[in-house]
């Protein structure tokens, strides 16, 4: 009867086969430049990981993005039983037009709301009010436009645009012909209220429910664009070579690394020169931002909707000081890591004489 197999040898096995993969994939021969290990392999790992890194991160903030449009509860009006008091809290929550308080489209609209309603509830329903109901590809239009009209690679997005409520509504109005007519007038305690008064009330009304999903709009910002892709890449880049040279420096065949003190010295030479690259990176971002941001302000005093070309320069303006943050967050990992590897092998070659 054969013995059933040691769990010692089982783990030493299993050690075995790890360590000669990752020997494979660190290794390199001859080892590269400087004793540094640059090369196509070490590149291609880094690109692979990069993109992992993107695609997590992506993947957990567009779903923070949907989330939190799709299910911020508009406690504040719902909490209320009374329809009419229900308008007049939204119109004071939005800043808008009083007149509306007693509008009633408006208090049909929220009174059908349930006690669970969501703020997207609220501008669906109002939409409803308006138009009897809502037309073909409005809902649609709206939730693209109130998760950052995302465009780009699945999990890099390099078009992530501001929202604006008066730009919603303008593109409402090219959608449906049937959208309300800038001639209608509207019977509220009295007063005439155009349609273009109810365009108002709306696009403040969107305004108010995008405050619940901009700050995730914002993170989302905060990683996209392709200055951050490569400062992201060179990261992982500098974490592979370290981790290279730490594997080689482990490897029983110690002949593929020089102990010397001049490739040393050119090995971490070259390292410090990538690191340096991080914050230079971010810095060109700042200022490929900054020029954005003041190009666009060139027709800010020109622009019909104010909101919306603020919204624009200060997103030129989040791109430039992200980039910066990115750059020097990534340069200090990196910078932790060479610092901790060479401190360990001045040591390893101490104790080894």
């Amino acid at each position: 009867m054969t013995n059933p197999p040691n769990r010692l040898s089982m783990l030493t096995d299993i050690h075995k086969q790890i360590t000669d993969w990752g020997a494979w994939v660190l290794k390199s021969r001859p080892f590269a430049l400087h004793q540094s290990g640059l090369d196509l392999k070490s590149f291609g790992i880094a690109v692979i990981l990069a993109g992992l890194t993107y695609l997590l991160m992506n993947l957990w903030l567009t779903r923070s993005v949907d989330a939190t449009y799709r299910y911020a509860k508009a406690t504040p009006i719902t909490s209320i039983s009374s329809t009419e008091q229900r308008a007049v809290k939204l119109v004071k929550l939005i800043g808008g037009d009083p007149r509306f308080e007693g509008e009633a489209f408006l208090k049909e609209s929220l009174k059908t709301l349930p006690a669970d309603a969501t703020w997207r509830d609220v501008i669906l329903g109002t939409i409803a009010g308006v138009q009897n109901s809502i037309p073909d590809g409005f809902t649609k239009k709206l939730d693209e436009h109130m998760t950052g009209q995302r465009t780009g690679l699945p999990f890099l997005y390099l078009g992530i645009k501001p929202i604006s409520g008066s730009m919603i509504v303008e593109e409402f109005r090219m959608i449906s012909p049937t959208w309300t007519s800038k001639n209608a007038l509207f019977e509220g305690d009295g007063a005439q209220i155009k349609a273009s008064d109810i365009d108002v009330l709306l696009a403040k009304l969107i305004d108010r429910v995008s405050e619940e999903n901009r700050p995730q709009i914002r993170a989302l910002m905060r990683i996209s664009g392709w200055v951050q892709w490569l400062t992201v890449l060179l990261m992982w880049f500098i974490l592979v070579l370290v981790s290279k040279r730490y594997w080689l420096f482990e490897c029983p065949d110690h002949s593929a690394m020089s102990d010397t003190e001049t490739p040393r010295r050119q090995a971490y030479g070259t390292f410090e020169f990538l690191i340096g690259l991080l914050p230079s990176l971010g810095f060109v971002g700042t200022v490929l931002g900054m020029g954005d941001a003041l190009l666009t302000a060139d027709g800010l005093f020109s622009s019909a909707d104010k909101t919306q070309a603020i919204s624009v320069i200060t997103k030129h303006l989040g791109f430039a000081f992200d980039t910066t943050l990115i750059g020097l967050i990534t340069a200090m990992i990196c910078g932790a890591a060479v610092l901790a590897l060479r401190t360990w092998e001045s040591n390893e070659l101490r104790s080894r004489g």
